[in-house]
C-alpha cells in the first residue's frame, strides 16, 4: 500500500501503522519495560530499469 511518490513522512506513517495493527508489535508498543522505540524506513532500488522499489522498515526496542 506504499506509493512511489508519497513522501517519507507518509511512508514512515503507513509502517508505523501497519506495525500498531499487528498485535505481537503493538503488545511491545505498549510494554512499559521498554524505554524508548525507534523505527527505521529504507527505501531501495529493485535493480537498474526497474519501476519497483523495495520498502524496509524496523521496529528497534530498548529495555529498561
Amino acid at each position: 500500500n506504499m506509493l512511489y511518490n508519497e513522501s517519507s513522512e507518509e511512508l514512515a506513517r503507513k509502517m508505523f501503522q501497519q506495525f500498531k495493527n499487528s498485535l505481537g508489535h503493538y503488545s511491545n508498543m505498549i510494554d512499559e519495560r521498554y524505554v524508548t522505540h525507534n523505527f527505521e524506513l529504507t527505501q531501495a532500488s529493485n535493480g537498474p530499469g526497474s519501476s519497483y522499489v523495495l520498502y524496509y522498515g524496523a521496529h528497534i526496542f530498548e529495555l529498561k
